[in-house]
């Protein structure tokens, strides 16, 4: 988790930077009406004003927002010309793969922490929407909430704007159906049916690992991660893993995660194809093989699956859940239960606080630094974007970049944003497992439609393995 000190130069809602002393509730309103209306901040007044933001961030990784605005506002400047990307040109199409590798560049300097980076992005626009690779990227809590919440979201076979591939993911996966397609509606309703909605209930294994003091440090991330891996192949598929099968799902903490850019990614040569596809073929083979896939191809046999099973036969699903597993249940699962460690060796107060209610402080630990820090829709119609000053109309079906990480640190939703206090009144709001909180624990269908299915599974595995291995701070 990014320290105070860090995230506090990011408050991009602090409406002192953008005009003045402007901090009551008139002026900021007015100055957020205005930032809106401009598609940036305030002070901006012709187009080199955009790139040239980056300046002013020379203490806090001044270098790297000053390359991550050149590219966006390089960006922004051919969707003017051409808002459909499909229709650039080679040549643009090629440059902007390149700048790919300058965004990875660009979250690397920011420790590799996608939270960070996220709000410097917001921070350094006023908090209205820039460019990411494909498509614009959004970040107000105001508009996240809304697009979580709709039951006609759209979706495309994209992440992170890319363009997917399939040696990550099958382009017929729940994850790429529009939510208020049959497909998906089917896919939620079997997966449900199979396993999925109560997963979590029962005996758990218990974890196993050297729990170390704080003299010797905190664990080993692979220690972690192969328990992590255990306990989520053992509930969500029914399954006891052999020690080589934990090992091959584990690899894919450090494997998978370049999977999120997609087909882009792929052509640099920058994603181990081989090795993502040996553990695809590991994890769909313990899929095939277990109750819950058995429960699948016996509910999808049913009269009311007919479209989704004539979008994805039954063996089809096996490697969508494989997927799954992998990309939500190991990565998310992982990247919060490390967290959870990590603070606790960090900061000795962490440690009464997740004895006293584990759930709250796993929960407030992903509101300020969530596993899932945003998703990719596609705009159901023509829509018009300010982008740097100017009215961008993108053509429906363009992916949108949905941004989690600052929807949770918004002022204007969360008191004191950047502080941890897993007691706030209105924690139940945060977006991280795809919906606002509340309604992900409900497994409201209506107010969070596309609400994680593993939210229950993935809190209490990250709170025992957590458990475990603080158990000598």
């Amino acid at each position: 988790v990014a320290s105070e000190h860090e995230t506090a130069a990011f408050d991009w809602g602090n409406t002192k930077s953008m005009l003045g002393d402007a901090r009551q509730g008139a002026q900021r309103g007015s100055v957020h009406a205005y930032a809106r209306k401009y598609g940036g901040c305030v002070t901006y007044q012709k187009p080199s004003d955009w790139p040239a933001r980056g300046n002013d961030f020379a203490k806090d990784f001044g270098f790297s927002l000053k390359m991550a605005r050149w590219g966006q506002s390089k960006r922004a400047a051919w969707f003017r010309n051409e808002p459909n990307y499909t229709k650039w040109t080679k040549w643009t199409r090629f440059q902007n793969k390149i700048d790919l590798v300058k965004q990875l560049a660009v979250f690397g300097s920011f420790h590799g922490n996608r939270t960070l980076a996220f709000n410097a992005f917001a921070w350094a626009n006023c908090g209205e929407p820039e460019t990411m690779l494909y498509g614009p990227q959004f970040f107000r809590y105001e508009d996240v909430v809304k697009e979580s919440q709709s039951l006609t979201q759209k979706r495309g076979y994209f992440t992170a704007t890319m363009d997917q591939t399939e040696d990550c993911f099958m382009r017929n996966m729940v994850l790429f159906q529009s939510s208020d397609s049959p497909q998906h509606r089917q896919a939620r309703d079997l997966y449900d049916r199979a396993g999925m909605s109560n997963m979590h209930e029962g005996e758990m294994s218990a974890v196993v690992g050297n729990a170390t003091t704080r003299e010797e440090g905190t664990p080993d991330g692979w220690v972690v991660t192969r328990q992590v891996a255990k306990l989520i192949l053992e509930k969500m598929l029914g399954v006891v893993a052999t020690e080589e099968q934990i090992d091959t799902v584990a690899k894919y903490d450090s494997v998978g995660k370049l999977c999120v850019f997609g087909n882009p990614i792929k052509s640099l040569g920058l994603l181990s194809t081989s090795e993502v596809a040996m553990i695809r073929n590991v994890t769909r083979g313990l899929v095939s093989g277990s109750r819950f896939g058995s429960k699948i191809r016996e509910i999808i046999a049913g009269a009311e699956f007919d479209q989704l099973r004539a979008m994805a036969p039954a063996e089809d699903h096996m490697q969508h859940v494989a997927d799954g597993t992998l990309f939500a249940g190991v990565l998310g699962t992982n990247d919060m239960t490390y967290k959870c460690i990590k603070q606790q060796f960090e900061d000795p107060t962490h440690v009464p606080m997740f004895r006293s209610d584990n759930s709250k402080y796993l929960y407030e630990t992903m509101r300020l630094d969530g596993a899932v820090t945003s998703i990719t829709s596609t705009m159901s119609k023509e829509t018009t974007f300010m982008l740097e000053g100017y009215a961008t109309k993108f053509p429906a079906g363009t992916p949108q970049q949905v941004v989690y990480a600052t929807a949770n640190r918004d002022p204007n939703q969360f008191a004191n944003p950047n502080v941890f206090d897993m007691h706030r009144a209105n924690l139940d709001d945060m977006i991280t497992w795809n919906g606002q909180l509340k309604h992900v624990k409900n497994r409201d269908y209506s107010k969070a439609p596309r609400f994680c299915p593993g939210h229950d599974l993935s809190v209490r595995v990250a709170a025992a393995v957590c458990a475990h291995f603080t158990q000598h701070l």
